[in-house]
């Protein structure tokens, strides 16, 4: 049984304190439909979804300074109990849901900028962006996910969709596997999340592979990361000033990503030199931003970077669930992993690749994104909290770079599917899926990466403030043309997604 609450986990709590209303830390999630929901149809559906994935209905509150914990409110035994109308939007165990009209596989809608009262409301915002033709009938639906990151890593946000997938393709009369169901309970080991399902003799031994390699967690302080621009603001008087102040309002239009996807010809090409290369595809993706800033950085010195900070750190996410944990609510089993690298050492040799490789080996054998969580433990057992800590540095990362992988593979989810391998429920085709993640005020872009129906989909998250759309188009390419020289493959025309 679910208590009425739960203690926030260290990197539950390391994500809250990170953010803030200028750089909220918040994630994007967009699954692009071609078709209509049923909306009544669809608000049940969340309503079962929703239940078995506590911390996406869970309020924040603060139980000492700096100290927070989940509250869970009670659950009525009727889906219909669980949804209330009224004004702009549904609640549906207080998460709101807006229904709104406008153009799909565009930016997002303009609400989106508001971000979300961590202390008021749950940790999620639902929208479904609906697409009309001159005669009024809806022709395509975008469904967006707006969450809190320290509720949800990218595998919870497509556990928890996969869910309402699940619950919405029944009550369209489709016919799903048994073990395909949605939990009707929570399971108890979601109160031991922080653990990442290890016993208590594994995580000992996982201290003591954090002690062997000490001189990498220092490298979090002792090394001085640059942003990738050289000014962050530039006021009206042209003065410029590094960061950006946290009380600036976000500017219009955010949060301001780019899009960009390949055919299934071409990422089946990429994936196969990945192969050809023996090195994974995350190999690439880092050693085409490090290449790609670096062009970038020669073609346009008057913007780029140029100070004592010496470092370009790339940030990577670090899944840290163990086999049991596969299908657990959706909650932040990750952690972060931080590459340093200089750039007379950076270029698009084979060396390099292969020096980038063994770093990730290294990193995934001996699970090193515990390297943070354990200065976070450190940290909050010597001062109490981890606030002073988080607030340390101006700057951890200079990019974030995501690749959340396969998403709804048919070999292990059943759907109905059309001739492309897209998912399909009554006349509702999931076309296309892309995601992004936060950026920081000295974290100038987030680039993620998602592959369905066996095509690969790229975004990047900028901020507006220090990048115009030009120079971060301009930016963007830089690295994916890095990317199509590395695995040399001609270079595809994405100017469709800009």
């Amino acid at each position: 049984m679910l208590p009425s609450s739960l203690p926030m986990t260290h990197f539950e709590e390391y994500m809250l304190l990170d953010g803030t209303d200028t750089y909220p830390m918040e994630c994007h999630c967009r699954f692009r439909f071609s078709g209509e929901f049923d909306r009544d149809q669809t608000e049940l559906a969340l309503a079962e979804a929703l239940a078995s994935h506590p911390l996406f209905y869970a309020v924040c509150r603060e139980t000492k300074k700096y100290r927070y914990a989940w509250e869970f409110p009670k659950i009525p035994e009727r889906l219909e109990d669980r949804i209330e109308h009224g004004g702009e939007y549904s609640r549906i165990l207080g998460v709101r849901l807006y229904w709104l009209e406008g153009i799909c596989r565009d930016k997002y809608p303009e609400i989106m900028n508001e971000p979300l009262s961590l202390f008021s409301e749950p940790m999620l915002r639902l929208y479904i962006v609906e697409e009309k033709d001159a005669a009024g009938k809806t022709v395509r639906s975008d469904f967006i996910i707006k969450c809190h990151h320290s509720a949800g890593d990218g595998k919870g946000f497509g556990r928890f969709f996969l869910d309402f997938l699940i619950s919405y393709a029944r009550s369209q009369g489709i016919e799903l596997p048994e073990w395909q169901n949605i939990p009707k309970t929570v399971p108890a080991r979601l109160a031991e999340r922080g653990w990442f399902g290890r016993s208590v003799w594994q995580n000992f031994l996982q201290v003591l592979i954090c002690t062997m390699h000490l001189p990498r967690s220092l490298r979090l302080i002792t090394h001085s990361v640059q942003p990738i621009v050289r000014q962050c603001i530039q006021n009206g008087t042209g003065k410029k000033e590094l960061p950006i102040p946290e009380d600036s309002c976000p500017p219009k239009g955010a949060p301001c990503i780019l899009f960009r996807k390949l055919p299934q010809d071409r990422s089946a090409a990429i994936l196969q030199k990945c192969r050809d290369f023996g090195c994974t595809f995350n190999d690439i993706l880092l050693q085409a931003v490090w290449a790609g800033t670096k062009e970038w950085r020669l073609k346009n010195p008057e913007l780029a970077y140029e100070g004592r900070r010496k470092w370009f750190r790339i940030s990577v996410p670090m899944d840290l669930r163990v086999p049991g944990l596969e299908n657990m609510p959706a909650c932040n089993i990750v952690s972060m992993l931080f590459c340093d690298r200089k750039w007379e050492d950076v270029d698009l040799s084979a060396s390099f690749r292969n020096s980038i490789h063994r770093e990730m080996m290294k990193a995934k054998k001996y699970s090193l994104g515990f390297l943070l969580i354990q200065s976070m433990r450190d940290a909050r057992f010597v001062c109490g909290h981890l606030h002073d800590a988080v607030k340390l540095r101006d700057c951890w990362a200079s990019m974030v770079l995501t690749n959340i992988g396969p998403m709804f593979p048919p070999k292990f989810f059943p759907f109905p599917r059309n001739e492309n391998g897209e998912l399909k429920i009554g006349s509702l085709v999931l076309e296309e899926i892309d995601s992004a993640s936060p950026i920081r005020s000295l974290t100038n872009a987030s680039i993620c990466c998602t592959t369905y129906a066996g095509r690969l989909q790229f975004s990047m998250i900028y901020d507006s403030r220090s990048m115009q759309q030009e120079t971060a188009d301009e930016y963007f390419d830089t690295i994916l043309a890095a990317m199509w020289k590395i695995c040399d493959v001609e270079d595809p025309c994405l100017a469709e997604n800009r």
